[in-house]
C-alpha cells in the first residue's frame, strides 16, 4: 500500500487507551506541563490522546512528509 493511500490513524503495538493508566503523571514522576517528544509519529493518535488528557507541551516528528502534512491538517489549530 502507498504511503499516500493511509489516511487513518495507525499505531505500532497498542495505542493510548491500553497505557493511560502507566502513561500519566504520578505513574511517571511528572506533572502536565512536561516536555514530551514523540519521534516517528506517523499518523499515530497518541499525541492527541495525551493533549486530550491534559499535556500540553508535545511535539511531533516524523520523517515522511506526507504524515506530516496530513497531521498537520487533522490537527490545525490545535494549540494550547
Amino acid at each position: 500500500r502507498s504511503r499516500k493511500e493511509h489516511y487513518g490513524s495507525f499505531d505500532w503495538i497498542v495505542d493510548y487507551a491500553h497505557l493511560k493508566d502507566f502513561v500519566c503523571p504520578d505513574k511517571l514522576g511528572c506533572g502536565l506541563d512536561s516536555k514530551i517528544l514523540m519521534v516517528g509519529c506517523g499518523t499515530s493518535t497518541f499525541s492527541h490522546d495525551l493533549f486530550r488528557a491534559g499535556f500540553s507541551k508535545i511535539v511531533s516528528c516524523d520523517i515522511d512528509e506526507v504524515q506530516i502534512e496530513l497531521m498537520q491538517k487533522r490537527h490545525a489549530g490545535l494549540e494550547p
